[in-house]
């Protein structure tokens, strides 16, 4: 492959590639595809930087689920025109979390080697590694990001995906949401004598009390049904929609705003499909040289576990990288795997960390 553009052109794929594994709207998706069609030499950018990714993927298509995870280091150029390359912040790190997986600096023209957790440990004979160099202070994030998240007045949870938008009209008989733009969840509050309506365009989901995502495109929307059961019709004004097409838990149906495409097939997704598609509302730590104790704060603060790190010289271990903040317990596989941590469990609420 040829590797001889510009670096510009690196970055931009791999801001695509962080942006991809966060999830793209429907509309990010045309304007990704359009970027790719716009220069050739985008298109051999992008097969570069997703070339890891690809190899993480294989080995998720191997039966161990789970996104996978990439953790990039930067390193000090070595000469001129030959630098060592890291824009991947906005991979899905929870294969590192989930089954130890590493991959060491990747650079612009030399593949990037991969690791399982059977590799050896970067710790050797029992002792942990000495930390690495600590970048400036302003250089070091660990944040959390996570969908915003709002409590409708009759206990409605709706999550938002990036700059979605929706506005809301409760009256005493029903409850309606209108998705102006977007993406969003939405945990519905059981009231039977309330349906809970939300339009899309020109399609209307119904239900009482329900789980369910709709995403909003130019010409259709998309609704996935994580519980119980909703009605999904098209709408022509306020004309009540007479028959609605009934998607249960585990389904999907994309339903064009045009009334000459006819019904939708009602698909059933296996479970970790439905899981990718919603990959957007897991909670996720990003860090760039955050410390473990920076980590350990973090996941402390959302995690039912409380994990405390007995041994000092652990503290300075540095990470960079997209983590799943709701598996604790993975992360701490990984140090255990990865880098000789010892771990204990005093009960099934701590998680004590030391020197192996």
């Amino acid at each position: 492959m040829n590797t001889n553009f510009p670096d510009i052109l690196l970055d931009e794929a791999a801001d695509w590639l962080a942006r991809k594994d966060l999830g793209l709207s429907a509309a990010e998706e045309r304007e990704f595809q359009q970027w790719l069609a716009r220069d050739e030499r985008h298109a051999a950018a992008w097969a570069e930087v997703n070339e890891p990714w690809r190899q993480l993927e294989e080995v998720r298509a191997d039966g161990m689920a789970e996104w996978m995870v990439v953790e990039l280091a930067r390193r000090e150029r070595k000469r001129a025109r030959r630098r060592t390359w890291l824009k991947l912040g906005g991979m899905a790190a929870a294969a590192v979390v989930l089954l130890g997986v590493t991959i060491t600096t990747w650079r612009a023209r030399e593949p990037a080697p991969v690791a399982l957790a059977e590799a050896p440990s970067p710790v050797a004979d029992k002792t942990v590694a000495p930390p690495r160099p600590t970048p400036p202070a302003s250089m070091e994030t660990a944040v959390l990001l996570k969908p915003e998240q709002r409590v409708l007045e009759d206990g409605t949870i709706v999550d938002l995906k990036g700059d979605a938008l929706i506005s809301v009209s409760f009256t005493q008989r029903r409850r309606v949401v209108r998705l102006v733009s977007g993406t969003a969840h939405f945990e519905v509050t059981h009231d039977p004598n309330r349906p809970f309506i939300v339009h899309a365009g020109a399609v209307r989901v119904r239900a009482v009390g329900t789980a369910f995502a709709v995403e909003r495109s130019d010409e259709a929307a998309d609704v996935l049904v994580t519980e119980g059961k909703v009605g999904v019709a098209r709408t022509e004004g306020d004309v009540e929609p007479e028959s609605p097409l009934l998607v249960g838990a585990g389904g999907r149906v994309l339903m064009s705003y045009d009334s000459d495409d006819g019904l939708p097939e009602v698909q059933t997704l296996e479970p970790e499909e439905m899981a990718m598609r919603l990959q957007w509302r897991v909670p996720r730590l990003q860090l760039r040289g955050a410390s473990l104790a920076q980590v350990v704060e973090m996941l402390n603060r959302i995690s039912r576990t409380t994990i405390t790190i007995a041994d000092p010289a652990l503290e300075h271990l540095r990470f960079s990288g997209l983590f799943r903040a709701d598996n604790a317990a993975g992360f701490v596989q990984m140090l255990k795997n990865n880098y000789g941590v010892e771990v204990s469990y005093p009960d099934d609420r701590r998680i004590i960390l030391g020197r192996r």
